[in-house]
């Protein structure tokens, strides 16, 4: 099942790919058939295989033998690797694990489409930010109701900290240290990630950031002004902190 989830998740990143070129440009990602970048050129089935077709065409276009951005094959490997992974998590013993399940599925392809979009043009769009928010907090509820109105009361707290911390990071800075889309990503992670996932996510995110930043100093990738969008890394951390926030807290306390 893990196999057919990952299966699943690649051709769901192929069309994530689409969703994030169509919506910077304004046009339709649910009409139109696929085609290249460059030259506009329609792809054939077989030219849309996730991962391989890239591999098979040596990461170019059939028709005008221009170079194909790695952005396709790395979110369609993410997807899959994401979605198997979400798969082995939660697994589908319970009803309440199946609508984890369903929920991660959902927000994983909304935070995967965010860190592309980001990390191209700088910008965390509401058309994927305030769908997440819904769901996350739709969430929430839904766990209310299995284990009180402690999880409402944490996850809430927790959104409201982060946002907040953002949120006057954002206002002191004028818009200069992070975009108010940061803002409502810390929302979606408050409310989605438990309490030691979320603090997991946090301390990674920051951290792999600044290593990140670092490594692209010193390969002069970047300038000391340039700007590097963290979105990105936030949702590295979110998937960190679900993944192993509960154990790597328990084994920090247990120091």
């Amino acid at each position: 099942m893990a196999v057919l989830f990952g299966l699943l998740g690649l051709f769901i990143g192929s069309f994530l790919n689409v969703v994030v070129i169509r919506t910077h440009s304004g046009k339709s990602f649910v009409t139109g058939r696929s085609e290249c970048p460059k030259c506009h050129k329609q792809l054939k089935w077989y030219e849309l295989i996730p991962v391989l077709s890239y591999v098979l065409q040596r990461g170019t276009c059939r028709g005008c033998g221009k170079h194909v951005s790695m952005q396709y094959p790395l979110v369609e490997f993410a997807t899959g690797a994401l979605f198997a992974s979400l798969y082995a998590f939660w697994g589908t013993d319970s009803t309440l694990a199946v609508f984890s399940l369903v929920v991660w599925l959902v927000v994983t392809g909304l935070l995967i489409t965010s860190a592309v979009y980001d990390w191209r043009w700088m910008l965390l769009p509401d058309a994927f930010m305030l769908p997440a928010i819904v769901i996350s907090a739709l969430y929430v509820l839904v766990l209310a109701t299995y284990f009180g109105q402690n999880v409402l009361l944490a996850r809430g707290l927790g959104a409201l900290v982060f946002a907040g911390f953002f949120a006057a990071l954002w206002g002191f800075s004028k818009g200069k240290w992070l975009g108010d889309g940061d803002i409502r990503l810390a929302v979606v992670m408050g409310l989605i990630l438990s309490t030691p996932q979320l603090i997991t996510a946090v301390f990674f995110s920051f951290n792999i950031a600044a290593v990140a930043s670092i490594v692209l100093l010193a390969t002069k990738r970047k300038t000391r002004k340039d700007v590097i969008p963290l979105g990105p890394f936030l949702i590295v951390g979110t998937f960190i902190g679900l993944f192993a926030g509960q154990w790597l807290t328990g084994l920090y306390l247990g120091l």
